[in-house]
Formats: C-alpha cells, sequence, structure tokens
C-alpha cells in the first residue's frame, strides 16, 4: 500500500513539475501517467488507493479560493478505466485517509470521519471524532488526530475496531 501511495502523491505533484520541466523520466520498468490535472482536479491534499485499483483524491480549496472555515472539502474516487465519482463533499480540511475493508477512513479537521464505499461513493458516514471549538484540545494544527486509546474506546483510531 505504501508504494502504491507513493507512486499515486509523485503523480499528482507531477503535473506541476511537467509544466515547468517538461515530461518526466523515470526507471523504464516503471509507468508513470498524468491521471488528473487542472481543471478536473483543484488543490490536491490526500492520495490512497483501494485494493482494486481505484484512487481516491482529497481535494482542499480552502485558505486557497474558498473562506477557511467553509466545509468545501471533497474527494474524488478515480477508477482504474477513468471513471470518475465524487465520493464524499461538504467536509473540512482533508489531511488523512485509509482505506480498509471497504470503508474509507476519513480525518478532515476538526473531525475524523468513516464511510462506507458504495462503488465510488461514500454512504452511511459516521463520525468517530468531532473535536470543534469548544468541544475539547484545539484541532486547528494540521495533522491532528487523538491517539489510539484501544479497541474499547469508542474514539479508537484503530480502522479494524469500526
Amino acid at each position: 500500500m505504501r508504494i502504491q501511495f507513493t507512486i499515486c502523491v509523485q503523480v499528482l505533484a507531477a503535473s506541476a513539475a511537467c509544466a515547468a520541466n517538461g515530461p518526466l523520466k523515470s526507471n523504464p520498468d516503471w509507468k508513470v501517467e498524468i491521471i488528473r490535472q487542472v481543471p478536473e482536479i483543484h488543490s490536491p491534499s490526500v492520495v490512497t488507493c483501494a485494493p482494486d485499483g481505484r484512487i481516491f483524491v482529497a481535494e482542499d480549496p480552502m485558505d486557497m479560493a474558498l473562506p477557511s472555515k467553509e466545509p468545501a472539502d471533497r474527494i474524488l474516487c478515480i477508477f482504474p478505466g477513468g471513471h470518475q465519482t465524487i465520493f464524499a463533499e461538504g467536509l473540512h480540511a482533508v489531511y488523512g485517509m485509509q482505506y480498509v475493508d471497504g470503508k474509507l477512513y476519513v480525518h478532515h479537521v476538526p473531525k475524523f470521519s468513516v464511510f462506507v464505499d458504495d462503488h465510488g461513493v461514500g454512504k452511511d458516514r459516521v463520525v468517530s471524532v468531532d473535536r470543534s471549538v469548544g468541544s475539547g484540545p484545539s484541532a486547528t494544527t494540521r495533522g491532528q488526530c487523538p491517539r489510539n486509546p484501544g479497541p474499547e474506546s469508542e474514539t479508537s483510531m484503530d480502522p479494524r475496531t469500526h
């Protein structure tokens, strides 16, 4: 999974590098292709992959084109054949995603949500953690997630416990 994630990040970052420096060169045994670029995708923040080859890309236009307090992020699901769906939208700043056993776990500050994957569309959203203003420690730090208190806790970050 780590190799797929690294390759996906490199491919997304490649569009800017390609525009500035010309075509990418890679190891001859690898295949590198740009799967999305502006205007098809804007402000990608996180990438993760499903075992079947689909790629989930979060878009975070906050602080760029939109006010930072608006839940304006979304997650796209790109299928191997090129078909694309909007997996989820109306999210806060998406800074982390992980696909496990048919569910997408999403850290979108100040929340942590779990979506059931219904053929590329997020369903049955459950908010596991909500650290909105006034409900606990500041959740404005990028990448902040509570520590895993263990499988018996409702706020466990271990995906196998949800």
